[in-house]
């Protein structure tokens, strides 16, 4: 963590007034997650994944974007402990990044999307086909700094949080849709590379 704070130290300086917004964007991430539902309890699940956002910078402080993510999510003292030690959390966003300073060095942000959620349970005795899954959808609300290290590429720390229904459950062959569903929330604190080729 040190080194990635210097380096957003060092970036600051040299980049000024070089900073790119507009165009397409492609930002690879590492993040911490959490994930909770509040029927299945009061505790939080977490784990770490990797995530990839492709935008489109329409304008300095406009860019579209989508985001496809996943992580390892540790049970033990959460709400899932009962079913399984470990579980596979998705995610996908498609929304809008709002960019206050998009011509300076360092560029806070905020950004607003879609959320679809998903988690998938590997069950001893089942083949990975069948294991069981929850999913649904909501909203994601985030906001973070780009660092830029050069006019074309920057280090990015943003905070995601996301918050729907689950409403969807499947098993094997069978599912259920539309279910009156219980409330989830998720965060991902994450660190990446946006590169504007």
């Amino acid at each position: 963590m040190r080194i990635v704070l210097f380096a957003l130290f060092l970036a600051a300086a040299p980049a000024y007034g070089q900073a790119r917004t507009k165009g397409f964007s492609i930002t690879p991430r590492l993040y911490g997650a959490s994930f909770t539902v509040d029927d299945a309890g009061d505790e939080v699940d977490g784990g770490g994944g990797l995530g990839l956002r492709l935008g489109y910078g329409f304008s300095k402080t406009v860019t579209a974007f989508v985001a496809l993510e996943g992580a390892g999510i540790d049970a033990e003292g959460g709400p899932f402990e009962n079913i399984n030690d470990e579980y596979a959390l998705g995610a996908f966003d498609i929304g809008a990044q709002f960019s206050f300073l998009p011509s300076n060095s360092i560029n806070p942000f905020v950004r607003v999307g879609l959320n679809g959620t998903a988690a998938v349970f590997d069950v001893e005795g089942l083949d990975s086909d069948d294991d069981p899954e929850i999913a649904g959808g909501g909203l994601t609300l985030g906001a973070g700094a780009e660092f830029f290290l050069s006019r074309s590429l920057a280090i990015e720390a943003a905070l995601d949080l996301s918050g729907g229904q689950i409403n969807t459950f499947r098993i094997g062959n069978v599912q259920f849709n539309d279910l009156d569903g219980s409330d989830y929330g998720a965060g991902r604190l994450g660190v990446g590379l946006v590169w504007r080729p």
